[in-house]
């Protein structure tokens, strides 16, 4: 079973509240991502780019345990993927995706464009390997965040609000 450290008053683990990801099966429009997920056809595959700690990954695993998962990173987190996911370690900004074209139903972006200088690989890359009727979903930070406060104290370093606390980012906007 898969979790994650947000709000389920029955499952506790130390100080952090865990939740399991099956129930939103039932309510995906609760989370757009989750939404997203939920529409991929049965036993479909799903190609999550820019995966990271493989947190979101896992999420939508609890989500969709039929989807065959494919994973692609600068950095190799698949120890924390779900069993069975297919991971390519990529640099997105220069090189190709190893999975033939039309080979994902779904495609998911979460919080890696604004990482990118050049982003014509990752469009072609997109359009290569989408199925016919295949879809992609992006998700950017809020542009709120560029007006959000920096966290200050033991929170500093444990989670970035304002838009430009995250150094990694290359198309940021002028402060």
């Amino acid at each position: 079973m898969f979790t994650c450290c947000i709000g389920s008053p029955d499952n506790r683990h130390g100080d952090k509240t865990i939740m399991n990801w099956k129930y939103l099966r039932q309510v995906p429009w609760l989370d757009t991502r989750a939404k997203f997920v939920a529409a991929t056809p049965q036993k479909g595959s799903l190609l999550d780019l820019g995966s990271s700690d493989g947190k979101t990954l896992c999420h939508f695993a609890e989500l969709r345990p039929d989807l065959n998962y494919f994973a692609a990173d600068i950095a190799d987190y698949s120890r924390n993927y779900p069993a069975g996911c297919q991971f390519q370690r990529i640099n997105l900004e220069e090189e190709k995706l190893r999975w033939p074209d039309a080979s994902m139903d779904s495609i998911t972006c979460s919080h890696l464009v604004e990482h990118l200088k050049n982003l014509d690989t990752l469009v072609g890359e997109i359009s290569r390997l989408l199925k016919p009727g295949g879809r992609v979903y992006f998700e950017t930070p809020h542009p709120k965040t560029l007006a959000l406060p920096s966290l200050s104290g033991p929170a500093a370093d444990t989670f970035t609000m304002n838009f430009y606390d995250d150094h990694t980012r290359a198309n940021c906007p002028d402060q």
